[in-house]
């Protein structure tokens, strides 16, 4: 018998004389199935999924005595009132046999069981709840075993444990003593448990809000915050887009200094490694064989310099020029440049804002939203601020600092005469000058008493980033007045009335938290599922072809963002959506080789190429940098690269992509790690080991993974979310149920059989939202049988819409008998101008016509002006039907619940009319 068997059954089994033990839900109450934990009266304590689940995330910690577990758990049912009379008439009764008083303390345990049992539901009845509440208990509980037995108990319960193991000791009898360990393991819990510290545990696991502190906000920092809250303003949000895309073009060149004023240091230390010129003179007296071999073995010594100094952060003064000239958006253009200025100054440095004035200079505060908004209020009639110039450059002078001037204004007031001679002669050496223009232009040059020298320029487009954000239009459908006129007014409708299903592709799907499923068709259509169980809304029927290649699971600013396009391939399309008006845009991204693959971080998206890195601003496009990926690096997954010295992650600083060192080869063997990847909701990268296990760079810990491989596991997918991966490995054993391939929840740990096909296996999200249905849409022809109409297919079958007048208030389509009547057959029609669907018409002798959509609709259009028209989606069952009076019936998969006519009335009025006036 192993000691794993002897740790298991010491802590699972009842001992003699108990107050509890395992029971079968079927049988009575000795049985010993495992299934059911139960008083010795037969009540119910807890299941065998309940107790699992607890233990299992009590085992990080140690697990406390199995009876204040099995004490807590029954304090969470609804029986605990009758149970704890008795189990304390039964603690008196051990304690006068054992002839020994209960502790005083004890009531109070019990007062605190009675608070368990107090708790809302949601609190103590499902298994989350019941874990997140052991785990609050135990917290800081005495007693608890090591982690090595929780570890073998966890395992003993990853199946239904056989009888031999949890049937009574009867070499041992529970004692007072024992049962006091399982009390006091409960009372520290138990005594500060409150409803709001649970539930706050349970949403953050903190059991109190953790104060702000009273650290120093910068500049810099001030500014960061302030222009992540106006990205969610109406009225700032495209001020403070400009200013974000700004910070990625401009930059303040630093001066340089001559090399004797630089503090180089001296020498601090002796190493092992270093370059050959600083080697001690010492090791020079060494034969030349010898000495290689001493530098090739690390063993030679060197000098190490004293690190130089680090630069002092300098502090910045901008002007921004309000007067007439820079009215209207170079006065916002002007305002986003002092932003951009103000977020990208040094961490540690002061940033003042002037702005000119009628009568001289005035301090703004940008770093706030009521500063920033009084700034805007503010306006100067002079046609040139030099006044305020010659002031603010004296100021600079006066305090005597390292400080970086800046004056924001236009190329005319620069131009100006007055201007320049007002400005002429000003004691400080040297300054900068920034210039915006109504087209988007945007400059900087350096000004000294020599000259002036360009530092950078960009030019964007302000008609994007300044517009106002748009919102959902009070009405529910518009027309679109552009569409022509012949074909059916749906064509118009925005958003499109009916839900719809279709065959989702994953590789062109992704999810966004809290907005549900968006899929790009095989015909170029950008579907949403936004509820189980319902169809998908067409948003855009235009998309460029292509895989997914990156997307965004969480919204930003009401709006989520992919890129479409294809390996290998340069040309690429950056998709946005508006999730408040659900209008869509596809815009194509410039990029000058071949696509691997395109991720984001810090607000920029990386397109990584075979030798070149191309980094953009989300969501503007605009382009920053390009260089090189070093060779000795290659890419594997995401923005995670392996090279010789470790693993490498693509960030970003605000002003360079950079390549990150994530781990080192000295620390983890980089072949030790398959992959790495971004998991949401999870500080820093996860990696999966060889052994199959994770590990997780932000505190460097491993999470054990019951996977059943051997050695040598690899990776073959991740989530997009980074959340569940698919593994591949040789199974240890070769037990029924077992595969070559795992599902692996990261979070969790856990570890189940994947089948199937991959993407499929990974996105839950996904197929939780996704229910496709089969439309029929092959057709030949149409014909009216009285006040019905039929659609002939092309392997004959005819089928009828009609009307059952049941409670379900949808039209049925339904086989039904062939008659000899002449249909009319559908002929090419031409489609919507960008649409990727095609339609095909159906035409009578009076004009009225019929239009087949290879979506699966059928739209009727009557030359009768006083029937409206209608469109019928082609499911075989209970379908829909939307009119262009603004009326819609059918049942909630293709209406999303927003039918407002009984199907007797559109039937009668609409259907049935049509078919009547026909020739």
């Amino acid at each position: 018998m192993d000691d794993g068997y002897l740790i298991a059954r010491r802590y699972l089994a009842p001992r003699v004389q108990t107050f509890w033990w395992w029971a079968s839900s079927g049988a009575g109450a000795t049985a010993t199935g495992g299934e059911v934990i139960t008083w010795t009266n037969g009540n119910t304590i807890a299941f065998f999924e309940e107790f699992t689940h607890v233990v299992e995330r009590l085992a990080p910690g140690g697990l406390p005595p199995m009876e204040g577990i099995l004490l807590l758990l029954a304090a969470c049912r609804e029986n605990w009132d009758d149970s704890s009379r008795e189990f304390a008439a039964q603690c008196t009764e051990w304690a006068s046999l054992e002839r020994r008083a209960l502790p005083d303390w004890l009531a109070g345990v019990f007062q605190g069981l009675d608070r368990v049992n107090a708790l809302a539901a949601d609190q103590r009845h499902s298994l989350p709840a019941k874990g997140s509440l052991a785990e609050a208990v135990f917290d800081e509980a005495p007693h608890r075993g090591l982690v090595s037995d929780a570890s073998v108990i966890v395992d003993a319960l990853e199946c239904q444990p056989p009888p031999e193991l949890i049937e009574q000791r009867r070499d041992e009898r529970l004692t007072l003593d024992v049962l006091l360990e399982a009390f006091r393991s409960l009372k520290p819990g138990l005594d500060r448990l409150s409803p709001e510290a649970l539930q706050l545990r349970t949403r953050t696991g903190l059991e109190q809000i953790v104060e702000a502190t009273d650290a120093e906000l910068w500049p810099s920092d001030q500014m960061r915050m302030l222009l992540g809250e106006l990205m969610q303003d109406d009225e700032l949000s495209g001020l403070a887009r400009l200013a974000r895309s700004l910070m990625a073009a401009i930059h303040l060149p630093r001066p340089l200094a001559a090399p004797e004023d630089v503090p180089a240091g001296g020498i601090s230390d002796i190493s092992n490694r270093g370059n050959l010129d600083r080697l001690l003179i010492s090791e020079l007296a060494h034969d030349d064989l010898t000495l290689a071999v001493r530098v090739a073995t690390h063993e030679a010594l060197y000098l190490r310099r004293e690190t130089p100094p680090k630069q002092p952060p300098r502090r910045r003064a901008v002007l921004i020029d309000t007067g007439i000239r820079m009215w209207g958006v170079p006065r916002v253009y002007a305002t986003a440049v002092a932003m951009a200025l103000t977020a990208k100054a040094d961490r540690g440095a002061e940033v003042d804002v002037y702005r000119s004035s009628n009568d001289g200079l005035r301090q703004s505060d940008l770093t706030t939203r009521d500063g920033l908004v009084e700034h805007l209020e503010a306006l100067a009639s002079a046609p040139h601020p030099g006044v305020a110039v010659r002031r603010f450059l004296e100021q600079v002078d006066a305090e005597g600092m390292a400080v970086d001037a800046v004056i924001i204004t236009c190329a005319e007031v620069l131009a100006d005469r007055e201007y320049r001679a007002s400005v002429m002669g000003c004691a400080v050496p040297s300054y900068f000058e920034a210039t915006v223009a109504r087209s988007g232009r945007f400059t900087l040059a350096a000004r000294t008493k020599v000259g002036s020298k360009p530092v950078c320029d960009a030019e964007l487009d302000l008609d994007g980033v300044l517009a106002p954000p748009r919102r959902p239009n009070s009405r529910l459908e518009l027309i679109d007045r552009q569409i022509d006129p012949e074909l059916p007014l749906i064509f118009g409708t925005r958003p499109f009335p009916l839900l719809l299903p279709h065959q989702v592709d994953l590789e062109c799907a992704w999810h966004v938290e809290n907005y549900g499923t968006f899929a790009i068709t095989h015909d170029r259509r950008l579907m949403h599922w936004a509820t189980p169980g319902q169809g998908a809304r067409e948003i855009a029927s235009n998309m460029p072809h292509g895989q997914l290649l990156w997307c965004q699971p969480k919204s930003f600013a009401e709006r989520t963002y992919a890129v479409i396009g294809k390996q290998g391939s340069p040309v690429v399309h950056q998709v946005e959506v508006d999730l408040a008006t659900w209008e869509s845009r596809a815009d194509k991204i410039e990029v000058s080789e071949p696509v691997r693959a395109v991720c984001s971080r810090q607000g920029m998206l990386f397109v990584i190429g075979k030798r070149m890195l191309e980094v953009f601003v989300l969501p503007t496009r605009v382009h920053c940098e390009s260089q090189p990926i070093p060779t000795s690096t290659h890419w594997i997954h995401d923005r995670y690269f392996r090279g010789q010295g470790g693993w490498y992650s693509l960030s970003h600083d605000g002003g360079n992509a950079r390549f990150e060192l994530v781990v080192s080869s000295q620390k983890i063997r980089a072949h030790s790690l398959v992959t790495m990847f971004d998991v949401a909701g999870v500080q820093g990268a996860v990696g999966l080991l060889t052994s199959g296990d994770l590990w997780f760079s932000a505190d460097e810990t491993v999470k054990r993974v019951r996977h059943g491989f051997k050695l040598g596991v690899r990776s073959l997918l991740v989530s997009r979310n980074g959340r569940r991966l698919v593994a591949w490995g040789t199974p240890v054993t070769h037990t029924a149920g077992d595969g070559s391939r795992k599902l692996i929840d990261v979070l969790d740990g856990t570890a189940c059989s994947a089948c199937g096909e991959l993407r499929h296996t990974v996105e839950t999200e996904l197929r939780g939202f996704v229910s496709p249905r089969t439309l029929r849409v092959h057709f030949r022809g149409i014909y009216a049988d009285g006040n019905a109409l039929v659609l002939v297919s092309k392997n004959g079958t005819h089928l009828r819409f009609r009307n059952t007048f049941t409670s379900r208030h949808a039209l049925d389509f339904v086989p039904t008998q062939s008659k000899s009547i002449e249909c009319v057959p559908f002929g090419d029609a031409s489609h919507p101008r960008g649409a990727s669907y095609s339609l095909r018409v159906a035409r009578w002798s009076d004009g009225s016509r019929a239009f087949l959509d290879s979506r699966g609709l059928l739209h009727l259009k009557s030359t009768n002006p006083k029937v409206p028209d209608a469109t019928l989606v082609l499911y075989e069952g209970p379908t829909a039907c939307w009119t262009s009076d603004g009326r819609i019936c059918g049942p909630d998969y293709f209406t999303g619940g927003k039918a407002n006519t009984n199907v007797e009335t559109v039937f009668n009025e609409v259907l049935c009319r049509f078919a009547s006036l026909l020739p």
